[in-house]
């Protein structure tokens, strides 16, 4: 093993530890690709040997030119995001890093192991492979790399996926010689970047709603037991019900077993199990809006027929009615994925909070993976439309919904048994989400639903043989093993967020003049640009300083810039969509400062509502005690037309 390989695995290692065993490892043979010297000897090139025929990826003579040519035609400078397929001998991608600034990522898919080997017995790539630049890189020959590129890309910067100015890239040759993998590996870069932008989410008024909904359900919240402490069953088997048609096909043998598994029911599916006479552990809710309540719960409280020995896990967004009409133990949660409710669990203290996922479903297998059950069994889960179109059970809350087909975005999934199935578009991200979260654990996930889509990584198996299996021991009921919340340490957490509140409304006051101080700069220099003779460089410099000083107030607060994220998108695609990232006119100048000041009383606005919430919730938390209930709801009326109007 020579030093520049040396050298060249232990910074892959560095960046993908398990890329760099698997190339280590691996016995390469250079059937169909030679790595060699150019004519001086100074650099090398790889040559590709098709049919017979030797193609070479890079110039024998000078491949850096040939490089810097190609990529100087692409104007990559003002890209946030690229992705590339192969590393080759790294000529392109050293120039699309020198085009990049410090803030863009690359994202380098590789299948070609072999070739990549070899050229790092030769070529030295630890400046590609530097950790400290904005690089991934993901084993294409692996069958598990799209969930785990979808769950490494979350980590991207927000604005590098949606700003428009991202591309994929892969040299002329390769493109022509590996076109089908070419292909493939754009259209997944593509699809992963659009899951992870629908699972983030960019409505400012559905996060300021979280926010009202959480401090309307603050009694919940500081009472809630953490499931951090309920350790009881681990290693025992939970079975997830979803809605899904194909729980008609197995609900009998899940009333058969009830008593020796822990039941996890979707809020949709909870009405359904007990007319059948199945009582679930755990009921899960994640959506905030009032229609949660009034088709799943409103009912069944009118009979009271809501059960007090089933614990409700919900979202501490939810709304409050479903809350505050619920007869058993209650248990919130937190997304931490989401920075105004990361930000508001943490406040609090020891609250629980995890990846929920976008849906009940999703919820629902996360608080399995929490309380360490295994397996993990789905039913109901069918993520697909039935045979004759049906995408939900009969007799569930979906019966009075009434849902608009005609409105359902249909596209097609791979089948529990390899068919090709019909689905809605939101349904194939939750099967997506499942896939890539079940990459990152270790626990047995069964899909016992019998029907509907394939979700990759779970074990396909009917509910009677997973049961003779696992279902052998009777299991208490969930809510015995939940302890109440010590006096004690309710006065904790209420210390906690108090103190957090005044810190988070102080820094949004500062903001709220950094917003002022900016739009009073570009209120003078749109009116000042009329009268510069030569205003090219004014308008360039302050072009510069502007943007600099809104890239410093989006980075003040973590949770407002979740807020606003929509609205900073907009801002960074307007800048595109005037030709060009960089304002060299005084009419374009004009332009974006007219459009930067309608955007950024967009932003004081929001934080206007934002502090005003969090005043209100400071003063209700200072009234709370143990013998009244927080009245926060009625107190937020006046801010929901504004939320409405945002």
């Amino acid at each position: 093993m020579n030093q520049i390989y040396k050298n060249n695995l232990a910074a892959l290692n560095n960046i993908n530890p398990n890329l760099a065993r698997k190339v280590n490892e691996l016995e390469t043979r250079q059937d169909d690709f030679v790595v060699e010297p150019i004519q001086n000897g100074q650099d090398y090139t790889l040559k590709i040997i098709e049919d017979d025929q030797e193609r070479l990826v890079h110039s024998c003579y000078n491949p850096r030119i040939q490089a810097q040519k190609t990529i100087n035609k692409l104007k990559l400078g003002y890209y946030n995001l690229i992705g590339v397929a192969g590393i080759g001998c790294g000529h392109y991608i050293r120039e699309i890093l020198e085009e990049f600034n410090s803030e863009s990522q690359v994202v380098i898919i590789e299948n070609r192991l072999d070739i990549l080997k070899e050229v790092m017995k030769k070529k030295d790539l630890t400046d590609i492979l530097d950790q400290k630049r904005n690089i991934q890189i993901f084993d294409g020959s692996d069958k598990k790399y799209i969930s785990k590129m979808k769950n490494n890309l979350r980590r991207i910067d927000y604005l590098a996926l949606v700003a428009g100015n991202v591309d994929f890239f892969k040299t002329p040759v390769l493109q022509d010689v590996e076109n089908e993998k070419y292909i493939e590996f754009r259209k997944k870069f593509f699809s992963t970047l659009n899951f992870i932008i629908q699972i983030m989410g960019n409505d400012p008024g559905d996060s300021i709603l979280g926010l009202e909904h959480a401090f309307s359900n603050l009694e919940y919240v500081l009472q809630s037991p953490t499931l951090d402490n309920i350790d009881y069953f681990e290693n025992k088997p939970a079975v997830c019900v979803a809605a899904g048609p194909s729980l008609d096909k197995n609900i009998d043998i899940l009333k058969k077993y009830q008593d020796k598994v822990l039941i996890i029911a979707a809020d949709t599916i909870l009405e359904k199990l007990l007319n059948y006479g199945i009582t679930p552990d755990i009921v899960g809710v994640l959506e905030r809006t009032e229609s949660v309540y009034n088709y799943f719960f409103k009912k069944l409280a009118e009979e009271d027929r809501l059960p007090e020995e089933t614990t409700l896990i919900a979202e501490g967004v939810i709304h409050p009615k479903i809350f505050d009409n619920y007869p058993g133990k209650k248990v919130t949660v937190f997304r931490d994925t989401v920075h105004s409710e990361d930000w508001f669990s943490k406040a609090v203290g020891d609250i629980t909070s995890f990846d929920t996922g976008n849906s009940v479903a999703n919820l629902n297998f996360s608080i399995a993976l929490r309380l360490g059950c295994d397996p993990i069994v789905f039913i109901g889960q069918d993520l697909a439309l039935s045979n004759d179109g049906e995408g939900h059970a009969t007799g569930t809350g979906y019966d009075e919904l009434g849902e608009e087909r005609d409105k359902w975005k249909i596209v097609d999934v791979e089948g529990y048994n390899g068919e090709k199935l019909k689905t809605r578009k939101w349904w194939k991200v939750f099967k997506e989400w499942f896939e890539y979260r079940i990459v990152e654990v270790d626990v047995n996930c069964i899909d016992a639903t019998e029907g509907g889509a394939y979700i990759e990584g779970t074990e396909v198996k009917n509910l009677q043989e997973t049961a003779n299996k696992y279902f052998i021991e009777d299991l208490p009921n969930f809510s015995n093993k939940i302890n109440e919340v010590p006096e004690d340490k309710i006065k904790e957490r209420i210390s906690n967020l108090n103190g957090k509140i005044k810190k988070k409304i102080d820094n949004l006051k500062k903001i709220q003049d950094k917003i002022k101080d900016i739009l009073d700069i570009l209120k003078k220099d749109r009116e000042k640009v009329e009268s510069i003779l030569e205003p090219g460089s004014f308008v360039e410099q302050e072009f510069g300083n502007i943007n600099t000083e809104i890239a410093k107030m989006s980075q003040m607060d973590n949770v407002l810039f979740f807020i606003c994220q929509a609205i900073i998108v907009q801002i960074e695609r307007y800048k595109v969509q005037l030709g060009d990232l960089s304002i060299n006119t005084v009419n374009k100048f004009k332009k974006w400062c007219n459009y930067e000041i309608d955007k950024l009383n967009d932003i004081k606005e929001i934080t206007d509502i934002l502090i005003n919430l969090l005043d209100q919730g400071k003063e209700d938390l200072n009234e709370y005690d143990d013998s009244s209930k927080i009245n926060f709801e009625n107190k937020l009326d006046n801010l929901s037309n504004l939320i409405e109007e945002i």
